[in-house]
């Protein structure tokens, strides 16, 4: 596992975010992945922010679909993928910078949000 937090420190650090240490975790900002998703296409950073969309997209979808939902039900679309992810990102962090929020806050988070703006989750009744 430390090597796993080395390689993404390493990795991050590449792409301009600054890692304090690469034993740390790093907390990529919802401002920084946005302006690495917003880059030239084909880029280092495009191609970052495809992985990172993707890897996150395909752990929602596992855990939204299989893990336990005692009190919501949470259904993300079955070819649901790094693609749309990134896509409603951008639509989310359009419409979050407009108002002045959400810059600071951790990527993962910004991402959960976004999701549950374009997926609300269901009450269990």
């Amino acid at each position: 596992m430390k090597l796993l937090g080395t390689v993404l420190a390493v990795c991050v650090c590449v792409h301009g975010v600054k890692a304090e240490a690469a034993s740390s975790p790093v907390r990529t900002t919802a401002a920084q992945l946005y302006a690495l998703c917003n880059s030239e296409r084909g880029s280092d950073n495009d191609k970052f922010c495809g992985l990172y969309m993707s890897g996150f997209a395909s752990g929602a979808f596992t855990v939204l679909t299989l893990g336990p939902q005692p009190t919501k039900r949470c259904v993300l679309p079955d070819y649901f993928n790094g693609n749309d992810l990134r896509a409603i990102f951008d639509r989310f962090m359009k419409a979050a910078t407009q108002e002045n929020q959400i810059a600071s806050t951790p990527a993962h988070v910004a991402l959960f949000a976004a999701l549950s703006v374009e997926y609300p989750c269901l009450d269990e009744k």
